[in-house]
């Protein structure tokens, strides 16, 4: 049976043997249109985050419980953004971890760097699993794009939950860094790229 005509139009796709083809739409339009690297560096460091597309949010440290399963004492810096802004890491480094963002579990994407002689890893969190670009195992450079923003796990929105660790991430309190401070101190003051900046 032939197609009429105010169909074949609204569907403007190839037609076969009586079946029409038509080109899906993309998926996340981020993936095209994302810069591919950080525009900021601070020698081998680089914001995580366009500049001027983020507010600094959540502080490091004690804090009153802002939704169901978030933890009172925050172990990184989080900073607000639109869905799918790209992430990208800080420092060059190896993929070493990827955990699949649920509602109930916080995406994760861990990388480990060598700094000033010594291991660290930086950590983003809250992606969705197919907002994460790279895999385990994958070397990245620094301003590398990563990931995109999501709100996966204990989430009140898009936001990146950034964290540095000496060693290992969650090897011990005592080597959880503060990443506002520790960018800060390699010349990277991520406030100053912030749209605004929020006291707990």
């Amino acid at each position: 049976m032939a197609m009429p005509k105010s169909l074949r139009a609204l569907f403007s796709g190839v037609l076969v043997a009586g079946l029409v083809f038509t080109a899906l739409p993309a998926t996340s339009q981020i993936r095209v249109d994302a810069e591919t690297s950080s525009k900021v560096r601070a020698g081998q460091f680089s914001l995580p985050l366009d500049s001027k597309t983020y507010r600094m949010t959540s502080p490091m440290g004690p804090r009153c419980m802002p939704v169901v399963g978030g933890s009172t004492h925050h172990l990184g810096q989080d900073m607000g953004a639109r869905n799918n802004a790209p992430i990208y890491a800080v420092a060059a480094g190896t993929v070493r971890k990827i955990v699949n963002g649920t509602n109930s579990t916080s995406g994760q994407v861990v990388v480990t760097h060598r700094i000033d002689g010594a291991t660290y890893e930086s950590a983003y969190m809250h992606m969705w699993p197919n907002d994460v670009l790279v895999r385990e195992g994958q070397e990245v450079k620094s301003g590398q794009l990563i990931a995109l923003v999501g709100s996966s796990g204990p989430s009140t929105g898009p936001h990146l939950h950034l964290e540095i660790w000496k060693d290992r991430f969650y090897s011990n309190d005592g080597n959880v860094r503060n990443p506002a401070s520790f960018l800060k101190s390699r010349g990277l003051d991520l406030s100053s790229y912030a749209t605004a900046s929020y006291s707990e």
